[in-house]
């Protein structure tokens, strides 16, 4: 089964010939510009869309069969996503934490239950998980020991002292 990784958005179209101004996250700028596809989603569907053209200095692309300002139009504002095949390796475990992992449980090294999660947030300087007990817990690669996505389970090196400061 394939597996996508959004990696940024259509933005606005331009011109007469259905081109399409896009953003790319940084991280994933090299693995997008060596792909001549990506993927859309439309209405919760992923639909591939062959790149015919790609301005990366620019940052506007055209896609194979979208030749009018109004078919570009219908994709702007949708998130575009490339096949985890085309990621690099070290960018997939990343994106590993990326998922919605609301309503797993999180636990420490020791596999002791900490409490559930209610929701991923953004914030400036990175993500946090939001626990059910109200607590903040830095979402951060190095920390995260194991994630089981079947039993829904994060084991987590917590640092010590982290949840008293969050009480």
């Amino acid at each position: 089964m394939l597996s996508f990784i959004e990696i940024g958005r259509l933005l606005k179209s331009f011109g007469k010939e259905g081109k399409i101004r896009y953003h790319v996250e940084d991280n994933y700028f090299d693995d997008f510009a060596r792909s001549q596809f990506v993927f859309v989603d439309i209405d919760g569907s992923i639909v591939p869309f062959q790149m015919v053209a790609n301005d990366e200095a620019a940052g506007m692309l055209r896609f194979d069969g979208i030749t009018s300002p109004q078919e570009a139009e219908d994709l702007t504002g949708k998130n575009i996503y490339l096949s985890t095949n085309e990621i690099a390796e070290d960018k997939r475990e990343a994106a590993k934490l990326d998922l919605s992992f609301q309503n797993y449980a999180l636990h420490n090294e020791e596999g002791t239950f900490i409490a559930k999660v209610d929701k991923v947030e953004d914030y400036p300087s990175q993500k946090m998980l939001v626990l059910t007990t109200g607590q903040l817990i830095p979402l951060h690669k190095d920390l995260v020991v194991h994630i089981d996505e079947v039993q829904k389970v994060i084991h987590y090196k917590l640092p010590e002292g982290l949840l008293d400061v969050n009480m």
